[in-house]
């Protein structure tokens, strides 16, 4: 099968580094364009930490740590040099269940025909029919990355 456009969630760990790996090989070979998307919650900088002070605010100190994952992560994705990269930062003032639909409705909305996610999002998408690969243990074989 030929995907046209890969979706991908990153955040910080080692298991969407990952993922993020498979996700841009996985690109290149079929030629689709590669989404990066990644959400942040700005509620979680409200504490008064030196990191949060100098960026001014705890909004602001967010947005600098999505834009950082992001462009981590863009770095990461041309290594295999792939060329059409998109990157997505989602702010959400919520919990995780509405980080995860966030992250769900950013994918769709992308068009993409191959989402890459934690499970909680890729259970949120499972009954309907998109091709998936959550992140977890395992292998891209096992289809889990």
């Amino acid at each position: 099968m030929i995907y046209n456009h890969i979706a991908v969630a990153v955040d910080e760990s080692n298991t969407s580094l990952l993922a993020l790996k498979h996700a841009a090989s996985l690109s290149k070979v079929t030629g689709a364009k590669l989404s990066i998307i990644t959400v942040i919650n700005p509620t979680e900088f409200m504490a008064l930490t030196p990191e949060t002070m100098q960026q001014g605010n705890y909004q602001e100190a967010a947005n600098t740590l999505g834009r950082k994952i992001l462009e981590n992560a863009k770095a990461v994705a041309q290594e295999t040099s792939t060329e059409n990269i998109s990157l997505e930062l989602i702010i959400s003032t919520q919990g995780p269940k509405d980080m995860a639909e966030k992250l769900v409705k950013k994918a769709e909305s992308s068009g993409a025909d191959w989402e890459m996610c934690r499970e909680s999002c890729w259970e949120q998408r499972n009954q309907e029919g998109k091709r998936q690969m959550p992140w977890g243990s395992g292998s891209p074989e096992e289809g889990v990355v």
